[in-house]
């Protein structure tokens, strides 16, 4: 309808079949079904083997179910009861066709007859055969390597079956201790199948190889005797030292591996080296929970190394949905090679409460040390050289460090740093020991007080004597002419266990005031003889020689750098002074001598000058002559000044 007006109409009807219940199909209107039947095996079957038959009903919507009926020898009778059709088929599986010819049909009942109508299929012919006696089989395993393999090896395992034309499939199991566990399957081919596992447990495994056969009418299924494959538990290395030893849940771990034998790291070999960890203890730690991922970084085959847990252990509960109980944890790193286990670490981690831990067993009581201490040399040595202090721990596996110490008097002082003990022992060696006399003692201090006892070695007594002065040789010597200003260079000549050494200068036998090996001339030393003295020391003591003497040669002129300058009122009466300018080398005295037109004023040979009447409308210089020891003395002249 559009605006009032009708476009177009669409009709239908339904038929109300009762007072309540209506349908959309007229009731006088039944539509047609067919119905076909097909059975696999097709035509033919052995007796005892399954028949599937299946009827198909058009159309594929018609709701009602399908009795299959067997008609042999003239009577026909019910195969199973009827099947209800689903989206157009009903199936039948059975083994209950005799030996013999069958003809077999299929008759569809609607569920509503008032919509669809019955109908029955063709009769399919079909044949039942005696049974026929299949062929016997025999299977033998073998296994490669026949020697013990450690976890992860890849085994291979062949099964050979006879005869060589059997078809069908091998099925290898793990049967140890009457279990089934599956390890894989394989395609005859020519009489032979293979798989490969790495998948074996430690212990001595039993395996069965099974042929099923493509169709046991032509062969029978036969298995193998049990093979054997020794898979051995791989080597303990050593055991774990974690990091903090204590600590809590959400405290960050590491873990060193700790070699019990030559072996050091994870074993080398051919294949990828890698490491990972597993954590098992209580509740749904039992089936080992990753701590560390597999991998190569930082692994080693040479020395012991170290690893980061890959979160806390309450990162790694949360993220594994567990919590943390209390109990026993034992963390194993295991080395692999390839997918070959080949050893591994182990070692205990204690939770005393659910947020604490330890690596030591809080059950465990305390074990005794005693600690023996001995020196190298033995008894004394002399001061500056090198004394190596050990303290031997038994037993050896005692954890800790040890402290060396000396008593005098009532003081006792510690001997350098606290050095780890290893291996049982702890050795320090220094060459810091003064002159005297020591009362030695070594304290150990355990890491874990709960496993072993602080203790403390008897005292040895050592001498540190003084060291033999030095022993002088060829004589120091002068390198270069001495002139004052200049440098000069004292060689020490020739000395047997100096460590050390000083200079000095003399002049005429008199100290001067220069020290060191290279010195520069000083005007003191011009005109007389020069000579270096050179004081050789160790512990021992302090041995000087003195060089051959030479003589010292004047220096050059001192120079000029800034020239004189007048200064004051220039008139009659007034006093003028001069500033003398400067020098190098710094002059040790000056000389002055004033000057009117020129010429000397007789005098006048101060640096300050009173103007006289003589002096009006002349002009005023001053000659100022620098002196220095050694050195050559040189005269500067100021600028002249007019007297008003």
């Amino acid at each position: 309808d559009q605006g009032g007006v009708t476009v177009g109409r669409f009709t239908s009807s339904v038929w109300f079949t009762t007072a309540t219940a209506y349908q959309s199909t007229d009731p006088a209107g039944v539509q047609a079904t067919t119905v076909s039947v097909a059975a696999s095996p097709v035509a033919t079957a052995v007796d005892g083997a399954t028949v599937t038959i299946t009827a198909t009903v058009d159309p594929a919507g018609a709701q009602g179910s399908v009795q299959f009926r067997d008609t042999r020898s003239g009577t026909t009778s019910d195969l199973g009861a009827p099947v209800t059709v689903s989206d157009g088929t009903a199936v039948l599986a059975t083994t209950a066709l005799a030996v013999g010819s069958h003809s077999i049909t299929a008759v569809f009942t609607p569920s509503n007859p008032a919509l669809y109508s019955g109908s029955t299929s063709s009769a399919v012919g079909y044949t039942i055969t005696g049974a026929v006696t299949a062929v016997a089989t025999t299977t033998t395993l073998a296994v490669d390597p026949t020697t013990p393999v450690l976890p992860g090896t890849a085994v291979t395992l062949t099964a050979t079956v006879a005869p060589s034309a059997a078809d069908g499939t091998v099925e290898f199991t793990d049967v140890t201790s009457g279990g089934s566990t599956p390890l894989g399957s394989a395609a005859l081919v020519s009489g032979t199948a293979t798989a490969t596992t790495a998948a074996l447990p430690v212990g001595s495994r039993s395996i069965r190889a099974s042929f099923v056969p493509a169709d046991a009418a032509v062969y029978q299924a036969s298995q193998s005797t049990t093979a054997t494959v020794q898979v051995q538990a791989p080597p303990k290395l050593g055991g774990l030292a974690f990091d903090p030893a204590t600590g809590l849940a959400d405290t960050p771990m590491a873990m060193s591996t700790v070699a019990s034998g030559a072996q050091k790291g994870c074993p080398a070999g051919a294949g990828r080296r890698e490491a990972a960890a597993f954590a098992t203890g209580p509740g749904g730690w039992s089936a080992g929970i990753l701590v560390i991922s597999r991998g190569s970084a930082g692994v080693s085959d040479t020395a012991d190394f170290t690893l980061s847990f890959a979160d806390t252990m309450s990162g790694i509960a949360q993220g594994n949905g567990l919590t943390i109980e209390v109990g026993r944890y034992d963390i194993r790193l295991e080395c692999y090679l390839g997918q070959v286990i080949v050893g591994y670490y182990e070692s205990p981690l204690f939770f005393t409460t659910t947020t604490a831990y330890q690596s030591t067993d809080p059950a465990n009581t305390q074990t005794v040390v005693t600690v023996t201490l001995s020196a190298s040399p033995v008894a004394i040595q002399e001061v500056g050289k090198p004394v190596s202090l050990t303290a031997t721990l038994s037993p050896a596996s005692a954890a800790g460090s040890v402290q060396f110490r000396n008593t005098a008097g009532t003081s006792t002082v510690p001997v350098g740093n606290p050095v780890a003990a290893s291996g049982g022992q702890a050795t320090l060696t220094t060459s810091s020991l003064a002159f005297g006399m020591y009362s030695l003692t070594a304290l150990f201090t355990p890491t874990n007080a709960a496993l072993f006892t602080a203790a403390t070695s008897q005292t040895l007594t050592y001498v540190v004597r003084k060291a033999d002065p030095p022993v002088p040789g060829a004589l120091p010597s002068i390198s270069g002419a001495p002139k004052v200003g200049q440098k000069v260079t004292c060689l020490p000549g020739t000395w047997t266990g100096a460590t050390g050494f000083a200079y000095s200068w003399t002049r005429n036998g008199a100290r001067l005031a220069v020290t060191g090996a290279r010195i520069t001339v000083p005007g003191a030393a011009y005109g007389g003889r020069l000579a270096c003295v050179v004081s050789a020391s160790n512990s021992g003591g302090v041995i000087s020689r003195s060089s051959p003497t030479k003589s010292v040669a004047i220096g050059p002129a001192i120079r000029k750098v800034a020239a004189p300058r007048i200064s004051g009122k220039a008139r009659v009466g007034s006093t003028l002074s001069v500033a003398r300018g400067s020098w190098s080398p710094k002059p040790t005295s000056y000389a002055f001598q004033w000057l009117r037109n020129g010429k000397p004023v007789g005098g006048a040979t101060k640096a300050k000058y009173a103007v006289k009447k003589a002096d009006k409308g002349k002009k005023l210089t001053v000659r100022v002559t620098a002196k220095a020891n050694g050195y050559v003395s040189v005269s500067a002249r100021s600028k002249a000044v007019r007297i008003r």
